[in-house]
């Protein structure tokens, strides 16, 4: 009895949410190769030619304002490549004191890409526009797959795949591990059987070998779309140390007497050896916060944080989101383990391949489901045809009928 609800639990939570895994899978195998499809698609805003010198961060900053003078510039995204454009975000400049975490006022457009060699603007976007164009195609993959499009409302529902298909894959070893009756035989893919045969090789096999990988998908993927239910939940077994940009006291600052060129120096002499991925400014605290990179870092963007002040340069905090307590580390390694930075090159590949399982596994779970409701169609017709009286046998009842 116990097999049987299992295999139910399986199969119709299966075919119900088919759709959005499989909608979530694809999506996140696109994004794992975001930078390179972005850049493909865009290269006319994105690709600028390199020179022997380059313009001052703070130049850059004063070109774009001049450009856009309703709007300041929120974040300086440079790039370590000397063929890339860099990004220059923006907010309402009306909303510059409450700009930091929880900010909500975006300038349109919020994304500007510009040429570090010229100081021209190469093009421009505004981040969470789902636009049906090679402009807004990795934000639109992007926005499916964080929320469907849906807002918080989608954030639930994304956690929510991420739970079902956590279950699916669980369950799926339990099933596989019971009908193949030892862990080697659940391995084993025989392609001379029959093509039914085969798909069911197929399913079982590969789950059984994906399914580390789908696990840890599956949990980072649910804090990622339940960020502050999931850290509430962690804070109760392991203290999760809050980020400077909430501990720190409000400290407004609306010219700041430190430019992001100086902020850059400042992290850059409070972490040598390492590269600066963005520059932040959070002016309801008067801080920059600059992240850093470094080789063997667990995210690809950089591990830890520098945060300067907007005064004097002076260094205000520093943090490591990959080390601290038990809780801190656990929701610092949630990032890079869901795009699989951690792992660098064969990180990436896994989570790459893994965004495609939903697929195989939606059309092999669906032909087994489906070939193997015929043979019961077929008994059901047998049986009800030899209950049907013969034609003398009609003939007698029709004879001895009144």
């Amino acid at each position: 009895m116990g097999h049987r609800i299992f295999v139910l639990v399986h199969r119709w939570s299966g075919i119900i949410a088919a759709a959005l895994v499989v909608v979530c899978g694809l999506t996140g195998s696109v994004l794992v190769l975001r930078d390179d499809v972005d850049r493909w698609l865009n290269a006319d805003i994105l690709e600028v030619t390199p020179r022997e010198t380059r313009l001052g961060v703070d130049e850059l900053v004063a070109r774009v304002e001049a450009r856009y003078p309703k709007a300041v510039v929120s974040r300086v995204t440079p790039s370590s490549d000397p063929a890339r454009a860099w990004t220059l975000t923006l907010a309402n400049r009306g909303a510059a004191a409450s700009e930091g975490p929880g900010a909500r006022l975006r300038h349109s457009p919020s994304m500007v890409h510009v040429d570090p060699y010229t100081g021209s603007i190469t093009g421009t976007r505004t981040r969470g526009e789902a636009t049906f164009d090679r402009r807004g195609f990795v934000p639109l993959v992007h926005g499916i797959h964080h929320d469907l499009l849906l807002g918080r409302a989608g954030h639930w529902a994304v956690a929510a795949v991420g739970a079902i298909w956590l279950a699916l894959s669980l369950v799926g070893i339990y099933l596989s591990l019971k009908q193949a009756g030892a862990l080697r035989a659940a391995f084993r893919v025989r392609a001379d059987v029959g093509i039914k045969r085969l798909f069911l090789d197929l399913h079982r096999s590969v789950g059984m070998a994906s399914v580390v990988v789908i696990a840890v998908l599956c949990v980072s993927g649910i804090y990622l779309g339940l960020r502050q239910p999931v850290t509430s939940v962690v804070d109760f077994f392991s203290p999760v140390t809050p980020a400077p940009e909430r501990a720190l006291p409000d400290d407004p600052v609306a010219a700041p007497a430190t430019g992001f060129a100086n902020a850059l120096e400042a992290a850059q002499a409070a972490l040598p050896g390492s590269q600066a991925h963005s520059i932040s400014a959070i002016r309801e605290k008067g801080v920059y916060r600059v992240r850093m990179a470094a080789p063997g870092d667990a995210n690809a963007r950089g591990d830890r944080f520098v945060y300067v002040s907007m005064r004097d340069a002076g260094i205000v905090g520093l943090r490591d989101v990959t080390r601290g307590s038990a809780g801190d580390v656990y929701i610092g390694w949630q990032f890079p383990l869901h795009t699989g930075e951690a792992f660098g090159a064969p990180g990436r590949t896994a989570i790459f391949i893994a965004g495609l399982l939903p697929a195989l596994f939606s059309v092999t779970g669906v032909y087994l489901w489906l070939a193997n409701r015929r043979p019961r169609r077929r008994s059901f017709s047998t049986t009800q045809k030899s209950q049907r009286p013969s034609g003398s046998q009609r003939s007698a009842v029709s004879r001895s009928s009144p």
